[in-house]
């Protein structure tokens, strides 16, 4: 079975949790390789993945285009035949991935968690309802089109080998009826919150927003990022884009830390499957005690600062 993965090509490199898929499949001892596309990454001669077969790189796609993704890949695929191709579900995956399956009357799955394989067939276990539910899918696969699948991020990690000799896609930019006008920086930046491995979340317990600075700084300490329940985004504490959960971002973190968030169904939606979950409330009843790995019971206030301070001390 020949597995293809999908790699988001950016200028400060090739996208991590892409890799990192690549690297799992790599571990496996599988026949696998990769596609890259995008912008030209920095450094990239020296920094080839073993198993990176081709790539295709174009300064317009420096700006997102859904149909010059998808119409590259299609093209790709047409010629390159495959079984299983996959990515990490990002906004950009989960736009063009459906369009381009649906273009080759090939299956399609996102918010994958696991995946089983064996001639011919092929055993997936997804996210529904915003994680409410989990379900179990059994695909059969064709010679005429392969099956497409998004996985979580942070769900299939491996390491990959570099010293690869991939070669140049030839293909022609697709003509686009979206033009690009230009691009407004958003006052605050702020790393993709679906493939931060710490996350330090704050809900209605935060009290306001300007208390959200000692989660900045324990995120900080950390090497981590700051998100929000729901509750927070609506009062405006927080902006949108910080906010975990079923109408948010879907998080796997390696840590989750959730500071005065009761752990209502919504928000567990977004952040169940982070590995180990470290809940602050004070309210000893909280339904978030329930799902964590680890259980504070205290003043949130008095108990960030000594945490911020105890991990900058070591």
């Amino acid at each position: 079975m020949k597995f293809l993965v999908i790699v988001d090509s950016l200028k400060e490199g090739l996208k991590i949790s892409d890799m990192e898929l690549l690297g799992f499949f790599e571990e496996q001892g599988l026949e696998v390789s990769a596609f890259a596309v995008g912008e030209e990454p920095e450094n990239f001669e020296e920094n080839k993945p073993f198993n990176l077969k081709h790539f295709f790189f174009h300064q317009d796609l420096s700006f997102y285009n859904p149909r010059a993704y998808g119409e590259i890949l299609k093209t790709y695929l047409e010629k390159e035949k495959v079984d299983i191709v996959l990515s990490t579900a990002t906004l950009k995956t989960k736009d063009y991935f459906p369009w381009l399956s649906a273009q080759l009357e090939a299956p399609f799955l996102s918010d994958i968690k696991k995946l089983e394989w064996e001639e011919g067939t092929i055993k997936v276990l997804k996210a529904l309802y915003a994680g409410k539910l989990f379900g179990s899918f059994e695909i059969k696969t064709s010679e005429q089109c392969p099956a497409f699948f998004l996985v979580q991020a942070n769900q299939f990690k491996g390491s990959w080998r570099k010293g690869g000799k991939a070669s140049v896609f030839e293909c022609s930019l697709p003509e686009n009826p979206i033009r690009y006008e230009g691009f407004k920086e958003p006052k605050q930046q702020n790393q993709d919150l679906s493939e931060a491995k710490i996350i330090v979340s704050g809900g209605r317990g935060m009290m306001n927003g300007e208390n959200f600075k000692i989660l900045e700084e324990l995120a900080e300490a950390l090497g981590g990022l700051v998100g929000a329940s729901r509750a927070v985004t609506d009062a405006g504490w927080q902006p949108y884009r910080r906010q975990v959960g079923q109408t948010g971002k879907t998080v796997s973190a390696e840590l989750y830390i959730a500071c005065g968030i009761s752990g209502a169904i919504q928000h567990l939606a977004g952040m169940q499957s982070s590995r180990i979950i470290v809940v602050i409330n004070k309210d000893p009843e909280a339904p978030f005690f329930k799902k964590c790995s680890y259980g504070i019971v205290g003043d949130l206030f008095e108990i960030m600062p000594r945490l911020t301070k105890a991990i900058r001390s070591q």
